[in-house]
């Protein structure tokens, strides 16, 4: 079965500055094309995520990437989200048009996992997603359990002005796995699963488990959830790494999620693992 990797980043900390790198010595190098190609699958097509560089960087990571995509036959770089600052609102349009001159630009990414709640309620970073939308872009959200019911609302607000727009839910809104804890989770993403036009990412969860000790038994619940809710054709796979060698690995998480799958029909495995990225990124690859 062919696979697209809807959620990975490189990143060179010689070339770009990462703050938050700083306190992860074991990701804190350069996590480039090759080391990822000895890790994960053969991949039909991988989308490169923004890793929150410094974000004067930011259009220049967006560039390297795609300069990496041209140069490397280690990994099938089909797309790009980078970096925009959207609560900058309507005057994010000259940003947004030079991201535009990056070929390989398919998308943009605020992560406001560390932000308060109250971001998603200001109206510039509404206006800012309307102008992405409107621009041909999906956007990415990064979000914590606290901003889901909030993260609705906006998605309400800004289909009302452009029905079209395609938003994907990085990590399934980063549940707390380490906890147990499914409610209020559950409830807030069956409701975001009630608009059109949003998906969700399985990725990132192993990371919201115990590093060190997490069990299947303890993800699959979410997982389950999430293919309940949006349904296969609306979940898409990312391997989320490097960040998931903190939690064990590429290989684990493709091995719980391949466990997770076991049960769906043939064709809700492929749109899991290769249709969903591919339509919502629209991605010029086979399908």
């Amino acid at each position: 079965m062919k696979i697209v990797d809807s959620h990975v980043h490189l990143w060179d900390p010689r070339r770009f500055s990462y703050p938050w790198l700083a306190g992860l010595p074991r990701l804190n190098r350069p996590q480039l094309p090759e080391r990822l190609a000895a890790e994960a699958p053969a991949l039909a097509a991988a989308v490169v995520v923004q890793a929150d560089c410094d974000t004067l960087q930011a259009l220049d990571e967006a560039a390297w990437i795609d300069t990496l995509a041209a140069s490397t036959t280690a990994l099938p770089i089909a797309g790009i989200v980078a970096y925009a600052p959207l609560e900058q609102g309507a005057a994010i349009g000259g940003y947004l048009r030079r991201l535009g001159e990056i070929r390989r630009v398919v998308g943009v990414r605020r992560s406001v996992q560390n932000e308060g709640a109250d971001i998603l309620r200001r109206p510039g970073y509404r206006a800012g997603m309307l102008a992405a939308a409107r621009a041909g872009l999906c956007v990415d959200m990064c979000v914590r359990p606290a901003q889901l019911a909030g993260l609705r609302t906006l998605l309400s607000e800004v289909q009302a002005g452009e029905p079209g727009m395609r938003v994907v839910i990085d990590h399934l809104g980063k549940p707390e796995i380490a906890a147990d804890r499914l409610d209020p989770w559950r409830d807030d993403i069956a409701r975001l699963a009630a608009l059109t036009g949003v998906y969700c990412k399985l990725s990132g969860l192993l990371t919201e488990a115990a590093w060190d000790c997490w069990r299947e038994d303890q993800i699959r619940p979410f997982i389950e959830h999430a293919l309940a809710t949006f349904g296969p054709a609306r979940c898409m796979f990312g391997g989320d790494w490097p960040v998931v060698e903190l939690a064990g690995g590429y290989q684990p998480w493709f091995h719980c999620l391949s466990n997770a799958l076991a049960t769906l029909t043939d064709d809700e495995r492929r749109a899991v693992w290769h249709d969903s990225a591919a339509a919502f990124y629209r991605l010029d690859i086979p399908f």
